[in-house]
């Protein structure tokens, strides 16, 4: 029972730390000077790239790994995770992405070149054209159909 106990703590301690820093984080006006280039004495963890919106840093041990979103997302720091907007990453340059090839891509839907209203499908390394109904985008971030596109480079 303690245990639990401990762990019920440790996970309140952790969703705590998270809202604080959320609400203090996102009210900085230029988010890109808290960028990583350097771990070696940072824990280890996920943090936002210096290079690049679409990139984030793994540090392990003291070492820098660079990750790469997959194609339409942006790393957000707060969130620690790959979506479509990014609240921490205004000061580099956030590109839209769209794929007109599937060659080193993994399988999977994307976000097409050669409209918003198209997507594409990745199914080993060849590409499969779709439309979406009559009014509707694609958003790669929700891999749908929409109504507005939040990853359409258009």
């Amino acid at each position: 029972m303690e245990r639990a106990a401990h762990h019920d703590g440790v996970v309140f301690f952790k969703f705590c730390l998270l809202w604080v820093s959320i609400f203090l984080f996102n009210a900085t006006a230029d988010d890109s000077a808290n960028c990583v280039m350097d771990c070696s004495s940072l824990p280890a963890g996920h943090y936002q790239s210096c290079e690049s919106c679409e990139e984030f840093v793994l540090c392990a041990q003291g070492r820098l790994y660079l990750q790469t979103c997959p194609p339409g997302l942006s790393w957000d720091d707060n969130l620690k995770l790959c979506h479509a907007t990014s609240s921490t990453c205004q000061g580099l340059e956030q590109s839209s992405y769209c794929i007109e090839q599937c060659k080193g891509l993994p399988d999977g839907n994307y976000q097409s070149c050669q409209s918003c209203q198209n997507f594409a499908t990745c199914i080993s390394g060849q590409i499969y054209e779709h439309q979406c109904p009559e009014g509707l985008e694609y958003d790669a971030s929700f891999d749908l159909c929409t109504y507005q596109s939040s990853t359409c480079p258009e």
